[in-house]
């Protein structure tokens, strides 16, 4: 079976969390003009699917980040290491980090990722979406996704 792969490496996080939300504002305001990412809410039905189909649970606890290369996904720390290190110097000094072994490290994700509502409250609002930032979210973009034909062939 064949996974399906977005054009820009995929970032899925709790669409209703503000620390999310900030997150993926950070990463927004640093592409800038140049689109790096793809953007999608873990409550998005496609979303659901791409997690389904490389047999990940929904877990709004845990941020995604899915390979544009390689379709594989990321998940927690190492999502979050990998996500900053496609923004270049400093961040992808961060890959240092991957030599901790990810059980270590998911303790302190997951440490953050319960408590974040509380310490970041729920998001009120929603990233207002220019005309220009629209085509980076899933949502409103399908196409970030490879038509089936278009997708690397597994080795």
């Amino acid at each position: 079976m064949s996974l399906t792969v977005p054009r820009y490496p995929l970032v899925l996080t709790d669409g209703e969390c503000a620390a999310c939300n900030h997150f993926v504002n950070f990463l927004l305001n640093w592409e800038g003009d140049k689109q790096v990412f793809a953007y999608a809410s873990l409550q998005d039905a496609k979303a659901q699917d791409l997690l389904t189909e490389r047999g990940i649970p929904l877990d709004l606890n845990t941020m995604v980040m899915i390979d544009s290369h390689t379709g594989k996904a990321y998940t927690k720390s190492t999502a979050v290491i990998k996500t900053l290190a496609q923004l270049g110097f400093p961040f992808m000094l961060l890959l240092v980090f991957l030599l901790v072994p990810a059980f270590i490290r998911d303790v302190f994700y997951s440490w953050f990722a319960a408590n974040r509502i509380r310490f970041f409250g729920n998001s009120e609002y929603c990233t207002y979406l220019t005309p220009k930032l629209r085509p980076r979210f899933l949502q409103h973009n399908p196409d970030i996704l490879l038509p089936q034909d278009d997708m690397p062939k597994t080795r």
